[in-house]
């Protein structure tokens, strides 16, 4: 999944989603996507939760929850696992 996030492969884990024959790809590729922040990301998870089975919807709704919130880069003034973004 890494080097899926490297390589900026948002479209080939969105090809990935829709691809009913292999589950367990699809839910890894949600799982990528959760890092991915931007509308078309958004709109395609969307869009599968609608055609999808209920464990790669679970996954779906796991990556919509995650995309919706968006952590704050580290400045350095923080040392706990999440970042204070008052």
């Amino acid at each position: 999944m890494q080097s899926l996030r490297k390589l900026n492969a948002r479209d080939v884990c969105i090809a990935a989603i829709r691809d009913a024959e292999h589950p367990d790809i699809a839910a890894g590729a949600m799982r990528t996507l959760r890092s991915f922040h931007d509308p078309d990301t958004v709109n395609a998870i969307a869009d599968e939760l609608q055609h999808t089975t209920p464990p790669l919807g679970q996954e779906a709704v796991k990556a919509l929850a995650t995309l919706y919130k968006v952590e704050a880069k580290w400045d350095g003034g923080w040392w706990t696992p999440r970042p204070d973004t008052r």
